[in-house]
């Protein structure tokens, strides 16, 4: 599963975005950071965690394009076989992913 997350200076909010992520019941993701060229230290705080997480993978726009291009790009750069949005201040629960493919599979099996 790739779960798209662009980046415009969401504060404080990143790190417990990323924590959050990290900490997946479903271990078979991608996390990808789509830088958006904020001001903010956000994108800090994404290297540092990419850089003990292989799981995270960052894509860098040249300029500012706004949320819904930077989440085409990162579909664009995904591998997973479903697809994931969160926003860059938001955090999920454990088990939000696990239970979106489980979902997505039965969905898909009883088609």
């Amino acid at each position: 599963m790739s779960i798209i997350i662009p980046v415009w200076n969401p504060g404080s909010g990143i790190s417990r975005c990323i924590e959050s992520l990290r900490k997946q019941t479903l271990r078979e993701i991608e996390m990808i950071f789509v830088d958006d060229c904020g001001t903010d230290d956000s994108m800090d705080k994404v290297h540092a965690a990419a850089a003990i997480d292989s799981r995270i993978r960052i894509l860098d726009n040249e300029k500012n394009i706004g949320s819904g291009h930077s989440r085409n790009r990162g579909i664009e750069m995904a591998r997973g076989e479903y697809l994931s949005f969160v926003d860059p201040d938001d955090y999920v629960a454990s088990d939000f992913l696990e239970m979106l493919y489980t979902e997505a599979c039965r969905e898909s099996f009883e088609s």
